[in-house]
């Protein structure tokens, strides 16, 4: 796995709880190397983005996602593929058919 330089949109405005307070959202790309399993990839670029070894995630992925169902969707998909689910508090979203992951932290 492999962080891109490139800035990703965080989606527009966040929703301010006062209107002097806003949210912080962070947003990492992450390239999946050509012999990664996408299911590791995920759960290192989560780790990555949170800081933590990914051993330290709260939740395993399984409890996000069927990592299986995961890996055989992706095997044989085109690049219009993408996914996107919620692991251990992030925003993770698939994209370009399993070469690339994306990670939103709040």
């Amino acid at each position: 796995m492999r962080e891109t330089d490139a800035e990703i949109d965080s989606g527009g405005v966040q929703e301010a709880t006062r209107s002097s307070e806003f949210e912080s959202v962070s947003t990492r790309r992450y390239s999946v190397a050509p012999d990664e399993p996408l299911d590791v990839a995920v759960v290192y670029a989560v780790a990555a983005s949170k800081g933590v070894d990914p051993m330290g995630l709260d939740e395993p992925l399984n409890g996000a996602i069927d990592a299986d169902a995961l890996r055989q969707l992706f095997a044989s998909a085109g690049d219009s593929l993408t996914a996107r689910f919620v692991l251990d508090g992030c925003e993770v979203s698939i994209v370009d058919g399993g070469d690339d992951v994306i990670v939103s932290t709040r």
